[in-house]
């Protein structure tokens, strides 16, 4: 950076003040010495004390307003914590709710369509029974060399009858001589004594078949009934 300069008519050096001077050929160069701003102060032990205290103070202060915000976040998290918790609980309350009202909808959907075609499987079912009644009582000395064809046909008519029952989800109660008598799908509709103790209470023989539809019995199984009697 250039000096600031002054011209005279003689060279010489001169010092005025603090600031020397040079001249040369007749011009003044200034050479400003840089000042020190920093001024020194010594301080008292007192004094030193008292800052030294006023900055743990001010740490102290702002060490509390930072957990002061921290308790106040952590607040606010748990009652975010508490809001999504109850949503949670609501919304899966309301979707069982739901399934629940779905369920018995469809079952009463269910229900009704049943119980419109319900007198129409009811009426295959006794036409099936007056088939296999009329093939069992078809003996050959009544139809001569034909009883054996006659038979074969009633068997068709009944097989499929069974076929179209089947198709609609309307199953024969399967049950064998001998199980325990079961009261919400059998019909005891006849005793037979016995004097062994083991057989009380099952199924002696099946009378008629009985018919099912899911969980839901369209007609009992006709049973006779094992009753034990000392001899």
């Amino acid at each position: 950076m250039p000096y600031p300069t002054k011209t005279y008519s003689f060279s010489k050096k001169i010092c005025i003040g603090e600031s020397p001077k040079f001249i040369l050929n007749g011009t003044v160069l200034y050479k400003f010495l840089p000042m020190n701003t920093q001024t020194d102060t010594e301080l008292s032990p007192a004094d030193v004390d008292n800052q030294q205290g006023q900055k743990l103070t001010d740490s102290s202060e702002i060490g509390n307003q930072i957990l002061d915000k921290l308790d106040h976040l952590q607040s606010g998290l748990d009652s975010l914590g508490d809001i999504f918790e109850q949503r949670l609980t609501y919304d899966k309350e309301k979707e069982k709710a739901f399934d629940l009202l779905y369920t018995e909808l469809q079952a009463l959907k269910e229900n009704s369509a049943f119980d419109s075609v319900k007198p129409l499987y009811l009426d295959l079912i006794l036409l099936l029974d007056r088939v296999e009644s009329i093939k069992e009582s078809i003996t050959d000395d009544k139809i001569e060399n034909r009883s054996d064809s006659i038979k074969n046909i009633l068997t068709s008519v009944s097989e499929e009858v069974l076929e179209i029952l089947l198709r609609q989800q309307i199953e024969v109660i399967q049950t064998v001589s001998g199980t325990p008598f079961n009261p919400s799908c059998q019909k005891a509709i006849q005793t037979q004594e016995t004097d062994v103790e083991s057989e009380n209470n099952k199924v002696f023989s099946i009378v008629r078949r009985g018919f099912h539809y899911g969980n839901r019995i369209l007609r009992p199984e006709e049973v006779i009934v094992s009753k034990y009697h000392r001899a």
